[in-house]
């Protein structure tokens, strides 16, 4: 379904649908783009390319983390995403599991 949502907004050229994430106020876009897939592209270009395609598309919700591939997401949505950074809901995990 998820994927249909997406393949509308192409289509038509509309953004993709949000919806309140939770109770944090948040309007977030009904499908989100994961880091472990930007991570694992060999080619840069096509990751960037990837990453400006959805957020033009309407995706506002991005995930990554600092372990393995999500690191080098990071680095690609901060190429992409920087300018736009206050429109966006970036979230990242993390396995440290105590605060210093």
């Amino acid at each position: 379904m998820k994927t249909a949502a997406v393949a509308m907004a192409a289509a038509r050229n509309t953004q993709i649908p949000k919806r309140l994430l939770g109770k944090t106020g948040l309007e977030v876009s009904i499908l989100g783009l994961g880091g472990a897939r930007i991570g694992m592209l060999l080619d840069n270009k096509v990751a960037v390319d990837v990453v400006r395609r959805c957020y033009d598309l309407g995706v506002n919700y991005f995930d990554a983390a600092a372990a393995g591939a999500y690191g080098l997401s990071q680095t690609r949505y901060g190429v992409v995403l920087k300018a736009v950074r206050d429109k966006i809901v970036l979230a990242t995990k993390t396995r440290q599991r105590t605060f210093t």
